[in-house]
């Protein structure tokens, strides 16, 4: 189902986006969205940041592999609204988050491509997640990663911390019933009329090759349709009646035009 905001969800990713949002407000666990590209970690993320009520200070931003633990608290900073300048920048993060918690405003971390994350960085994230002010954590961690993240997770250093501080959540691949709201969806958001939509035959056959990941099952489906545009613009048919229309249209065009002449040529004369 779709929705205000041009976004398609389906009864288990809006189950899994309660959950999330759940344990922002109300865990002593990082969440960590789980899945291969194109299943919607991305669009979960902007979703969280879209709903975010007034209480909520987001900042959301992708990792990178250059990402080392210095970098990765300055960019926080910043997003924070910390002034950028040198100095213990983790215990100035504590006292910003503090100051925020105590106006009654949760710091959240929203970060995409977690994979990404040197292992010192996302330790220093969980260092950061394990700070408390009166009993209550200072700031809300949501990871978002592919699989590649459970790599990350076994090695030694973070062995140590992020077993009891992790939830996984996966997030599931469609379901072939779920496939034709999300294709007339997708007509919809382009723009395209409802005549494009692809027989149930079609549809089966994309959504078994793409296995109901979402991102793979848009590019499919859009593909096909541009496809089977081409095909009706260039069949016999449409061919033949646009021959028509350009072998055709131009005597007819020449004989009403000559019929105006001679009526004028009459009149004149008359």
């Amino acid at each position: 189902m779709s929705d205000a905001y041009d976004y398609f969800t389906t009864t288990e990713v809006s189950a899994r986006l309660d959950l999330v949002r759940h344990l922002i407000e109300n865990s002593e666990l990082v969440p960590l969205v789980r899945g291969p590209s194109g299943i919607g970690k991305t669009l979960l993320a902007s979703r969280l940041q879209q709903l975010s009520p007034d209480n909520w200070s987001v900042c959301h931003f992708s990792a990178v592999p250059t990402m080392q633990p210095e970098r990765l608290l300055a960019y926080i900073a910043r997003c924070s609204g910390l002034p950028d300048i040198a100095g213990a920048l983790l215990q100035r993060l504590v006292d910003r988050f503090e100051v925020l918690r105590k106006r009654g405003r949760i710091p959240v971390l929203l970060v995409d491509d977690a994979q990404m994350l040197p292992p010192t960085s996302l330790m220093t994230l969980l260092r950061l997640f394990e700070r408390q002010v009166d009993g209550v954590r200072l700031v809300s961690i949501v990871l978002f990663a592919d699989e590649q993240i459970d790599l990350l997770l076994s090695t030694p250093q973070l062995q140590v911390m992020s077993p009891q501080a992790i939830q996984v959540i996966d997030l599931p691949p469609m379901t072939r019933q779920e496939a034709t709201p999300f294709m007339f969806f997708l007509l919809n958001n382009e723009g395209l009329t409802e005549k494009l939509a692809l027989d149930e035959v079609k549809l089966s056959r994309i959504y078994k090759e793409t296995k109901g990941n979402p991102g793979l099952l848009a590019t499919a489906i859009l593909n096909a349709v541009g496809e089977d545009g081409q095909q009706v613009e260039q069949s016999p048919l449409f061919s033949g009646y646009r021959k028509q229309l350009l072998v055709g249209g131009v005597p007819l065009l020449v004989l009403i035009l000559g019929l105006l002449f001679f009526q004028a040529l009459s009149a004149m004369e008359g």
